[in-house]
């Protein structure tokens, strides 16, 4: 491994919640691996015990993994400062785990681990805190606050389905105003995505230009608002041809403003995140993923 047994500290911040029960079996088993290849896996149920160990281990921590969905990632992301981070993937979407190859498998996060090779990515900056994935403003943002407050236990895609149908009869698409601050330019929308990654929930191709590693965030105006106006905009992604609407405005940006004269909602990385407005900065080299070989 290349330091000593002291120096073999494995930090991994578990969500309780995610994923399925199996969830829990696979995360004693991760744990039992690491141990029999001469690591230290010290488990935190709770963010402010990842905070605590990083500041009492310093140096001897190797990396950090986040086992758990994107939103464990991103609470891993708040804290590490410059230490190497993998993913352990126990959540319903993983998107950042499938993005870039990282499966259950207490096998490949100890090959993973050995190899050693990271990866010098973007992160996504909002109110003092970073995001590896992406910003939802509006309806699928809506839909996530719904997922969250009815939420008993584990998230299954029921969840979700539920969650759909409740925005769909509720939601208003009330106006989104958009400035890139450094451009000046000003759009208004029903719906607005930032993205980091080019990975969206379903596997839907929202953003498939989106590069973690070129300092910039990919910007998605949806201007019409309205039920059908959305079936209009998902069918569009499905076949691709969302760009050549005319009412569809990408940009890449390095720093843009959002806000509203109603109550709009956020999520970001698949948890909810308030209500306009906002401020959202792209970050260049922010963190550092271990990812398998074979990802290199």
């Amino acid at each position: 491994m290349g330091k000593g047994a002291e120096e073999c500290i494995v930090a991994i911040l578990a969500n309780p919640i995610a994923g399925t029960r199996s969830s829990r079996k696979s995360l004693h088993e991760l744990i039992d691996v690491l141990r029999a290849t001469g690591l230290k896996p010290s488990v935190c149920r709770r963010p402010e015990e990842l905070s605590d160990i990083i500041a009492q281990q310093g140096d001897n921590i190797r990396c950090v993994i986040a086992a758990g969905g994107d939103g464990t990632l991103r609470e891993v992301l708040n804290r590490v400062g410059n230490t190497p981070v993998s993913i352990f993937p126990l959540g319903n979407e993983n998107l950042v785990a499938r993005h870039f190859g990282l499966r259950r498998s207490s096998r490949q996060m100890t090959e993973t681990l050995r190899a050693g090779i990271t990866r010098p990515l973007d992160l996504g900056l909002s109110d003092g805190r970073v995001f590896a994935l992406m910003v939802g403003v509006g309806f699928d943002a809506e839909v996530v606050h719904s997922v969250h407050q009815h939420r008993r236990g584990h998230v299954n895609k029921v969840t979700y389905v539920l969650a759909i149908r409740r925005a769909w009869r509720g939601y208003q698409f009330p106006e989104i105003d958009v400035e890139i601050l450094e451009t000046g330019e000003r759009l208004r929308g029903a719906m607005v995505m930032l993205f980091n990654l080019p990975a969206y929930g379903l596997g839907l191709p929202v953003a498939v230009q989106a590069d973690p590693a070129d300092g910039r965030l990919d910007l998605y105006v949806f201007q019409r608002p309205g039920r059908w106006e959305l079936v209009r905009y998902l069918c569009a992604v499905i076949l691709g041809m969302h760009l050549s609407l005319k009412d569809v405005q990408r940009r890449q940006i390095q720093r843009v403003r959002l806000w509203s004269k109603d109550k709009v909602p956020i999520q970001i990385d698949g948890d909810p995140a308030g209500y306009l407005p906002m401020e959202v900065e792209a970050v260049e080299g922010r963190w550092r993923l271990i990812v398998p070989p074979n990802e290199e």
